[in-house]
């Protein structure tokens, strides 16, 4: 039995990840080293397929998503998806570059964001992208 370090909760299964759903956090399995290489291809394997995505036409969402204009729910999907990586990635790129303190919540909530929207990706973008697996 996993348990989560911050609230002391049975973790449950996610993915291939135990996670806490109270505190929305990932908990650990695998070495620091692992973890970050782990992070890293899933965060390459979602931003190689945003990027394939054609640039304009997401920065046309967006644009009309700024301006107010009325989204269908396939482009807004698209869109809060792209904007919640992108805060989830710069997230985690700063805990890499200055250090990974792995008890640190909001480093886990990250991971745990990092892996539901691995999980979202294929509904979002109909496509499979590197699911991360702590």
């Amino acid at each position: 039995m996993k348990l989560c370090i911050f609230c002391n909760k049975e973790a449950v299964k996610k993915g291939s990840c135990y996670v806490c759903e109270d505190c929305k956090t990932v908990v650990l399995t695998k070495s620091p080293d692992d973890i970050i290489n782990e992070i890293k291809i899933s965060i390459d394997s979602i931003q190689s397929h945003i990027d394939s995505v054609n640039d304009y036409y997401l920065h046309g969402i967006m644009q009309r998503h700024i301006n107010g204009e009325q989204l269908s729910k396939e482009e807004l999907e698209k869109i809060l998806f792209a904007e919640e990586f992108q805060r989830c990635r710069l997230v985690l790129d700063t805990f890499m570059r200055d250090g990974v303190q792995t008890d640190d919540i909001t480093y886990r909530q990250n991971m745990y964001k990092l892996l539901e929207l691995g999980l979202n990706f294929k509904k979002v973008f109909d496509e499979e992208c590197h699911i991360i697996e702590i």
